[in-house]
């Protein structure tokens, strides 16, 4: 009877006790802060146009601005995040973040204010006072905001793992399921407020929503840190100044064991001015150049880590115009697509994202991470396949005339023909897919087949993501997670400006498959990255020797041993993970 009563109390009880585990509180933490940040990211873009006339200007200043000061101070901000306690980096990251953003906030409603009422200081200097202030604590926000994903991401979900891989690869598939899902559900609320409510009255409501928020995320990793005790034990990276005199003072300790006493006592007795002077000046310099040395240092540091190809191949990742930004939503836009079709494709990429968080964690169980990277890489590429061959299906814009074609001749085709433009433009626009003497008749096959790719490319593109930030997690030590990651994000911004330069130099939507084919060879790159990656760690990409063994047995299985079996003097697989040999040699027996 005992067991009987104590079975229904025993489920609730590890309900109740998963609703305070430090792993929920991570999870409804991230879900408040991603979900600010992605209603953010949404809104920020629109106000930006609202206020500019509906040009673009604003917004791509915007940009601009964020991405280089992500791509110069990236390292910066992970070198500072290695060097102090993880409550204070959190603590310092968040509230910049969520006050910079309520500030942002607040400036866009006061500049709407001004704008609807007409007030004569809209069309003064006031007008460019608020539109500087509106993208200086929009880009602050974003700096905070890499501070406090690399604190989150790829520190803390690592110590509360606690060393268990299988833990650690779920925490990063949750967190990234609910990252898709509020990228999907943010935006649409922030959409329906502007559409059934005003600009202003959203402004209204992110400035709130960030200032309530930062106190219950902060109340929530308390409790996360308090639960946690190793979250209060953190290595800390010295500065570089402290290292110098550390590693001069070592050898100098080793000189002098070599030295006889006399000697060492009448060169004391002589150079201890001169060294006090000369210490005194080499620390002055190295505190002086200290960001310039950290910069520096920060991507040998990020050079000599052992997965260093594979976070060069999600780098790469990012050079592409075969993602749901704002580059190929204009494309998509500009073929004669309605704002509803891109919106329903924009929320399958997203679901498709979900599904493929799932399937990480069981692909990872049953082959290992590196195997499960090189099939995400793969299954990327494959799917791509489908927006490289939508160059040159029917109702594609691509005019390969255009692009080698005389100065002369493409001025011609802009006076004769509608301007094309990757912006949006009005629905008349499908006149950009085909030409006027053969107008296409029935679905644009094209665009089709662009959509189909993309969207299942999400999947592998996702779980890519988590196999290379999990490989980060695992093999980057302690004391070099801040400063590793936030060389990441600033390779990731270089990539993604590289994307933006490309589209500048060639704008046209009849250029736009020259972009498409760029984009793939960079995807196709990262796949050999990766690969290479695969190959230094376990010391063979395929398994030649087990499908020669296959193949034996399938022509000669009753002849090798009973039952079908090979044998003995057959060889047997290895290890799984078996490094190469001493001689550099890939090992000749592997595992599956």
């Amino acid at each position: 009877m005992a067991e009987e009563t104590d079975q229904p109390k025993t489920r609730s009880q590890s309900c109740m006790a998963w609703l305070k585990s430090p792993s929920f509180f991570l999870y409804a933490n991230f879900l408040c802060s991603q979900w600010g940040d992605w209603m953010w990211l949404f809104a920020s873009g629109l106000y930006l146009v609202h206020l500019d006339d509906n040009l673009l200007r604003l917004a791509a200043s915007f940009g601009f601005a964020g991405g280089g000061c992500v791509l110069l101070f990236g390292g910066l901000i992970g070198e500072w995040v290695d060097r102090h306690q993880r409550l204070y980096v959190v603590r310092v990251t968040l509230f910049t973040q969520n006050m910079s953003v309520m500030l942002s906030a607040i400036s866009v409603g006061f500049a709407l204010h001004l704008e609807a009422t007409g007030h004569p200081l809209w069309q003064g200097p006031l007008r460019s006072v608020l539109e500087a202030t509106i993208i200086i604590f929009a880009i602050l926000a974003q700096l905070a905001s890499i501070g406090y994903k690399i604190s989150i991401e790829k520190d803390w979900l690592v110590v509360v793992a606690q060393g268990n891989k299988s833990v650690l690869a779920n925490l990063n598939a949750v967190t990234r399921a609910i990252d898709l899902s509020a990228k999907i559900l943010a935006p649409t609320c922030v959409g329906l407020i502007m559409s059934y409510g005003s600009h202003l009255m959203s402004a209204i409501v992110i400035a709130a929503w960030n200032f309530v928020s930062v106190f219950v995320e902060y109340g929530m990793l308390k409790v996360v840190y308090s639960q946690v005790p190793e979250l209060a034990h953190k290595k800390l990276r010295t500065s570089f100044a402290d290292e110098k005199e550390e590693n001069a003072t070592e050898k100098e300790e080793l000189k002098e064991e070599e030295i006889p006493l006399k000697i060492k006592e009448k060169e004391e007795e002589e150079s201890v001015p001169e060294a006090k002077q000369k210490s005194t000046c080499k620390r002055v310099v190295m505190v002086m150049f200290e960001p310039v040395i950290m910069l520096i240092m920060g991507w040998r540091t990020y050079a000599r880590q052992k997965v260093v190809f594979a976070s060069l191949a999600l780098a790469a990742l990012y050079m592409t115009v075969m993602g749901f930004d704002s580059v190929t939503c204009g494309y998509i836009y500009s073929t004669g697509l309605s704002e509803w079709a891109v919106g329903v494709s924009m929320a399958l990429a997203g679901v498709t994202g979900i599904i493929s968080t799932y399937i990480f964690t069981r692909l990872r169980a049953k082959v290992g991470l590196e195997r499960t990277g090189l099939i995400a890489f793969n299954l990327e590429i494959i799917c791509l396949t489908l927006a490289v061959a939508s160059v040159w299906a029917p109702g594609s814009p691509f005019d390969p005339d255009f692009l080698f074609g005389s100065p002369m001749r493409r001025a011609l085709d802009d006076t004769l023909e509608p301007e094309y433009s990757m912006l949006p433009q009005e629905p008349q626009a499908p006149k950009v897919a085909c030409s006027p003497e053969t107008p296409l008749e029935g679905p644009n096959i094209s665009i089709i087949l662009f959509l189909i790719g993309i969207i299942t490319s999400r999947t592998g593109l996702w779980m890519a993501d988590l196999v290379v930030t999990q490989l980060l997690q695992e093999n980057v030590a302690e004391t070099e997670r801040g400063v590793v990651n936030g060389v990441q994000n600033s390779l990731n911004m270089l990539m993604e400006m590289t994307k933006f330069v490309l589209v500048i130099i060639f704008p046209h939507v009849k250029t736009y498959g020259l972009l498409i084919l760029i984009s793939f060879l960079f995807i196709c790159g990262a796949g050999m990255l990766f690969a290479t990656h695969s190959y230094r760690v376990r010391g063979h990409l395929f398994h030649f020797e087990k499908c020669l063994c296959n193949n034996n047995f399938g022509h000669h299985g009753n002849q090798n041993g009973h039952n079908g079996q090979p044998s003995n003097n057959g060889q047997q697989p290895s290890n799984n993970g078996q490094q190469p040999s001493n001689n550099g040699q890939p090992a000749t027996a592997v595992a599956v």
